[in-house]
This record gives C-alpha cells, sequence and structure tokens, in this order.
C-alpha cells in the first residue's frame, strides 16, 4: 500500500506539470472572450465571409462531457466564411466525432451543410464526412449526414431552439468506396455503441481525415442559424472501461491526471467519463481510485468491470 501511495503521490506530482492535458485527438469548448473571431484563437480563414464568432453562454447537454465548458461558436446563416482546424491524421478503423448543437434556423432544402471533414488542405469539395440540417414547414428539425454524396437525413423529429448532442462516425474499410459514415442524435452516452440513426456509404472514400471545418455556406448549401459546442474527436465511442476517464482508449498518465482534476474541482467529470473514473466501483472519485488506475497502469491489478 505505500508503494501504491507513493507511486500516485508521483503521478499527482507530474500532473501540477501538466494540468490540462487531454488523450482526445481534438477538443474544443470556444472558451474564448465572447465576441472574439474563432481566427484569433488557432482556427483558420479557408473561405471569407463575415467572421464566425464566439458567444455566449456555452451549451449544456447533461451527461456529456464537455458540457457547459467555455462559450460556443455563433454560425449565422449566409455569413460565408468557413473556418478549419487540424488534428491528428487518421487513416484506418473508425473516428468518431461529437458536439453540441442548437439551431435557431435552417433551411428547407435538401442541404444545410454546417460542419465536415476531411483531409489535409481541405475545402468544401474534397469533405468525407459531413453534417447538415434543415427543417419543414412547422420548424421541425432533421440531422443529415454524408461522406461527399447522398445524403441520409433522420426525421424531422427534432425541435429548434433545443441544445442537440450530434455524434458522427467515419468507418475505414478494406474495398474501394465502400467506407461509412453513420449519425446518432441524442444517443445514449453510456453503455455500448447503439445502432446509429442513419448510415450511408454512397460517395468516394477518405485518403485521411485531418481537418475539420466549421461552414457558413451560402447559396444552395445554405448554413444554418446556430450555436455550436464541445466538440471531440476520438477513436472510440463514448463507452470506455473503469480508468479509461479521458476517453482516449488507453489507461495511463492522463488518465490519473484527469481524475486528480476532478478530485481538486479543477475540471468536473460527467456521464462516462466519471464513471470510468470510478475504477473501485464505490461510487465516488478519491484516492482508492488513483491506486487502482496507478495498478492498471503498474500491472498490478484491474477496475471493477
Amino acid at each position: 500500500m505505500r508503494k501504491q501511495i507513493l507511486v500516485v503521490s508521483l503521478l499527482i506530482g507530474v500532473f501540477l506539470l501538466h494540468t490540462g492535458l487531454w488523450g482526445q485527438l481534438f477538443e474544443e469548448n470556444f472558451d474564448y472572450l465572447a465576441g472574439d473571431a474563432l481566427t484569433d484563437h488557432g482556427w483558420t480563414q479557408i473561405r471569407s465571409g463575415t467572421p464566425i464568432t464566439v458567444s455566449t453562454p456555452g451549451l449544456t447537454y447533461p451527461g456529456y462531457s464537455l458540457s457547459s465548458i467555455g462559450n460556443a461558436a455563433s454560425l449565422v446563416t449566409g455569413n460565408g466564411q468557413e473556418v478549419k482546424n487540424t488534428f491528428t491524421e487518421q487513416t484506418n478503423d473508425s473516428l468518431y466525432v461529437s458536439f453540441l448543437i442548437n439551431v435557431g434556423e435552417a433551411t428547407t432544402a435538401n442541404d444545410g451543410i454546417y460542419f465536415y471533414l476531411g483531409p489535409t488542405d481541405i475545402s468544401i469539395f474534397s469533405r468525407r464526412l459531413t453534417a447538415y440540417v434543415r427543417k419543414d414547414t412547422s420548424d421541425n428539425l432533421a440531422f443529415g449526414v454524408a461522406k461527399n454524396s447522398g445524403i441520409g437525413f433522420t426525421g424531422f423529429s427534432y425541435s429548434m431552439n433545443t441544445t442537440h448532442l450530434i455524434v458522427m462516425k467515419y468507418k475505414f474499410n478494406p474495398d474501394t468506396d465502400d467506407d461509412e459514415v453513420s449519425l446518432w442524435v441524442d444517443p445514449l452516452l453510456s453503455g455500448s455503441e447503439p445502432p446509429p440513426d442513419r448510415t450511408i456509404s454512397s460517395g468516394s472514400d477518405a485518403s485521411e481525415l485531418a481537418e475539420i471545418v466549421l461552414s457558413q455556406l451560402t447559396a444552395s448549401n445554405t448554413a444554418p442559424t446556430a450555436e455550436v459546442d464541445g466538440i471531440r474527436i476520438t477513436t472510440s465511442w463514448f463507452e470506455g472501461q473503469r480508468g479509461d476517464c479521458n476517453g482516449d482508449g488507453d489507461v495511463d498518465l492522463l488518465d490519473i491526471i484527469t481524475a486528480v482534476n476532478h478530485i481538486l474541482g479543477v475540471t468536473v467529470l460527467e456521464g462516462v467519463d466519471l464513471w470510468a473514473a470510478d475504477c473501485n466501483g464505490d461510487g465516488d472519485i478519491d484516492l482508492l481510485d488513483l491506486i487502482g488506475i496507478a495498478n492498471v497502469i503498474l500491472g498490478l491489478g484491474e477496475c471493477e468491470p
């Protein structure tokens, strides 16, 4: 026990030097001053227009680990600008992107691009995982997904001016033009990956995914007026394993850092991340859980299932 406590103490010391590290491929909570342009905070313009700016407050969604952190990005119909950011290049297996959106206005056309992923040096023409939203005449929303053609929309089952959780998946498959993209709207955040609301495989495959775009396109691609927040790109569904409280698929030092952040009140874990931090399954996140996670890292034990 003394050896374990010493190990945890050393890990906490490392935490003090590395507060804030996370294991996701990409995370954006727009924790900037309201009114700032995204291009002032690491985003790069790829199409000119009225700037996408930071709005306040941020969006809230129960159980989502990036809920209520920082502010949000404000997309406005017809403003034209597109901005991009980068993440670690992915060329195989599966990639998941999740984010919160609250739509105030949307097109009735069979379109409504506002968010997409693609390769390095991305443009609207090279997108390979694309999010859409449109409305019917009663202002009910439908969300859609595509690779680069053949949009798959949900039914008009969602409310405007309500925060929704969107999850998209790109699955790299071995044959030519057989990769799949999937969409979930407001999925359960515990348990295994549920069946998607829509899956589409039409269109050409991605050679890589490495950049993310927020879009305010005009004309036939009319983007919505909406707030977007809590963007997270990972290689796994929300389901994790005990100990993997940063959701990156590994139990390592970053999970100790994340659990200590929670214990000290620096950040607040929710949903599956909170469950994963409770290594011994007793309902509390405390020193015993840090010891348990350290045991997993050192090969001395396992967390509760």
